[in-house]
C-alpha cells in the first residue's frame, strides 16, 4: 500500500524591464514549503513475510528506512524542504 504524497509548494517571481529590449525574471522557489514526510517512495510491495519489519505485512514502525530523501537531487518528488533561486533573462 502506498502511501499518499504530500507536499505544499510556492513560488515567487518578478519582472524588470531595465531597457525595452531586455527583460530580467528573478525567482524564488520553495518545495514542500511544511517539511512534510512522505514514507514509501521506493514503491516497494509488501513481503510474505511475518518478520514484523518495515515492508512486511505485520511490520510496524520504523518508517525511516523508507522516508523520502534529496539522494541525486535529479527527482526530489516528495523529499524534505528545498529552496531553488532563478534567475531568467530575455532579450
Amino acid at each position: 500500500m502506498q502511501a499518499w504524497l504530500r507536499s505544499f509548494d510556492a513560488s515567487l517571481a518578478w519582472t524588470y524591464k531595465p531597457l525595452e529590449s531586455v527583460t530580467i525574471e528573478p525567482s524564488v522557489s520553495v518545495f514542500n514549503v511544511l517539511n512534510l514526510a512522505n514514507f514509501d517512495g521506493s514503491n516497494q510491495h509488501l513481503s510474505g513475510i511475518l518478520d514484523g519489519l518495515s515492508g512486511s505485512v505485520n511490520g510496524f514502525g520504523g518508517h525511516s528506512g523508507d522516508r523520502l530523501g534529496l539522494g541525486t537531487g535529479v527527482f526530489a518528488l516528495g523529499a524534505p524542504r528545498a529552496i531553488e533561486f532563478g534567475l531568467k533573462v530575455t532579450f
